[in-house]
């Protein structure tokens, strides 16, 4: 179990040297959430997307980067406008502006 945030950030790390695939990702950023080490978990996230590219693994490359936006907001470590604009950014990546090309899940999330 993840104590602290040198601790969970390890596991991340450790995580990340073994090329994780996005379902072992996707569990491991969950655990983080649970454990409100959203630090961990947005690092973790953010050295996986890349390895997600749209057009090879189009599910994985939505729900990572729903995750990295959610991560990011939720992440304590960084100044509360810092972490609004950077979830912005990465959920406007993924269309998050067009309604009609949004996942839903990213359209409900901003209301759209």
């Amino acid at each position: 179990m993840t104590t602290n945030v040198v601790d969970a950030k390890r596991q991340a790390h450790e995580l990340l040297s073994k090329s994780p695939d996005a379902a072992t990702v996707l569990v491991t950023v969950n655990h983080f959430k649970k454990e409100q080490q959203f630090g961990a978990a947005r690092y973790l996230l953010t050295h996986s997307v890349d390895r997600f590219p749209q057009d090879r693994f189009p599910k994985d490359y939505v729900e990572l980067r729903q995750q990295l936006a959610l991560c990011t907001y939720k992440d304590n470590e960084r100044l509360p406008r810092q972490r609004l604009e950077e979830a912005l950014e990465i959920l406007e990546g993924i269309n998050l502006r067009n309604a009609s090309k949004a996942d839903p899940e990213t359209a409900q999330t901003q209301g759209l």
